[in-house]
């Protein structure tokens, strides 16, 4: 449970200078060749190996479109139909402890809708299948507990996470008519990342659940 695996389908790590080490790949999508990712791999003071964005490649983006006021559990946020770049610190109200998701949609058919969510009391995140019944999607397994990972679709992280004080999240949100779908890939507090495609969906609204977190500094920034 302590790997390093995001979703990346066969990932290759290379040394740059600096002492530093990216890790690279193609995404599985509707066919076997996708997307290529490439982040950059960090070494937690235990040894274990985390990852996070190469800051060098990150697209260049718009002026940020800010949220004053502070996510409320339930909130819905309109956004554009373009690849964006969203950004927010989750504060837990108690350390280590709280939930959040964020349900990504198409206004126009809700057939496609995804989930990313953490529980931070198991150091758990994941992709899945929105839920439209409850609040929250039900638990998807890790690589350790079998899950199929490197899919990018519906699958968990498990360890590696900190979350008993605030942490950042990014989130590149990248619809493609070429892949028919959208590349979503998440950076966790500069600790762990994600990469999920998700077939046939355009995101144009967010959905927020939020247990015993505050979100806050919410904004999304289309690219250039």
């Amino acid at each position: 449970g302590i790997d390093f695996y995001n979703g990346m389908s066969v990932p290759s790590i290379t040394e740059i200078t600096d002492n530093r080490f990216l890790m690279a790949a193609w995404i599985k999508t509707q066919g076997w060749g996708g997307p290529l990712v490439i982040h950059e791999l960090i070494q937690h003071s235990d040894g274990r190996i985390g990852c996070k964005w190469m800051e060098e490649i990150i697209p260049a983006t718009e002026k940020p479109v800010t949220i004053n006021n502070t996510i409320e559990d339930g909130q819905m946020i309109d956004v554009p139909k373009q690849p964006f770049i969203l950004t927010f610190t989750v504060n837990p109200s108690d350390k280590g402890k709280g939930q959040v998701a964020i349900t990504f949609q198409d206004r126009t058919s809700a057939e496609n809708a995804c989930e990313w969510q953490m529980l931070l009391e198991k150091e758990r995140a994941q992709f899945a299948a929105a839920d439209t019944q409850q609040a929250f999607a039900p638990a998807q397994k890790t690589l350790r507990e079998g899950g199929e990972v490197s899919t990018a679709q519906n699958y968990a992280l498990e360890n590696g996470m900190t979350f008993d004080r605030p942490f950042k999240v990014r989130m590149l949100i990248q619809p493609s008519d070429k892949v028919r779908g959208t590349l979503m890939d998440v950076e966790i507090g500069a600790q762990r990342t994600m990469l999920s495609y998700r077939p046939s969906l355009f995101v144009d609204r967010l959905r927020f659940h939020l247990k015993d977190v505050e979100i806050r500094d919410f904004s999304y920034a289309i690219l250039k």
